[in-house]
């Protein structure tokens, strides 16, 4: 058997080698760095508006009667319904554009927000910005919105505009673009004559009861001067995720 034989280098050989490969390594990095996009937008800086329509009180009524739904509560006003494209941040802090849908009761003033966190989803259009009458929180906030409420319900990085995978429960990338969804909503009532009281609600289900609950722990941990919250109710969240599974794992 013949063995090969590899030429040996000397010091002054290896020296070339290592630097020519950080040379590589560092292009390398540095061109990730650059793949990466500016940041040229303001975080909730709204990049498009298109109406979805108006339902009447009869109408959304109508939608809940169709379904069987019995509601204890008066429904009061029409609603316009809003979908907007608006500006964000993922977890790294590189700039997305992500989607959501405001509710806004009409002929109504001086109106508290309430945001609406979505549950768990697998399909990217049935959230509110795209077909709010075939979104359980789409439809929640027509009830909310017929009762005096400004209602938002933000899709979330991987539904409506944006085409990535959903990160699921990934606080980094929810948190700031259900935060930043209410500086949208906030700038949008601005921009067209509709009085906010200054009260904010927060609430969902499921992944939106978790997002609901760290929602409220940055607001008001690293926003207070901004935004001050009224009252909170994240209902049914997977709160301990690491927990679960290690219990599903026993099992």
């Amino acid at each position: 058997m013949i063995k090969k034989k590899f030429p040996r280098c000397s010091i002054v050989h290896w020296a070339f080698i290592l630097s020519f490969l950080s040379v590589l390594l560092f292009e390398s990095c540095n061109k990730q760095e650059n793949d990466n996009p500016p940041i040229t937008h303001q975080q909730g800086e709204i990049s498009q508006v298109t109406q979805r329509g108006t339902l009447s009180p009869a109408q959304i009524q109508g939608i809940l009667s169709s379904a069987g739904v019995q509601i204890p509560f008066t429904l009061s006003w029409s609603v316009k319904i809003i979908a907007v494209n608006y500006y964000s941040v993922n977890h790294k802090g590189d700039e997305i554009l992500v989607s959501g849908a405001i509710f806004v009761p009409q002929q109504a003033g001086n109106l508290p927000m309430l945001s609406i966190q979505h549950g768990t989803e697998s399909k990217r259009d049935r959230v509110a910005s795209v077909s709010p009458t075939n979104s359980t929180e789409g439809i929640v906030a027509l009830i909310t919105a017929s009762m005096g409420y400004l209602t938002i319900v933000p899709d979330y990085p991987g539904f409506g505009v944006s085409t990535i995978n959903h990160p699921y429960l990934h606080a980094g990338w929810l948190v700031p673009c259900a935060i930043d969804f209410l500086r949208a909503a906030r700038f949008y009532a601005s921009t067209n004559q509709i009085g906010l009281d200054g009260r904010i609600f927060l609430t969902g289900y499921s992944e939106g009861g978790y997002l609901t609950l760290v929602m409220q722990k940055v607001l008001e941990e690293d926003y207070a001067g901004e935004f001050t919250l009224t009252a909170v109710a994240p209902i049914s969240g997977p709160i301990a995720v690491i927990g679960a599974i290690q219990w599903f794992g026993s099992l």
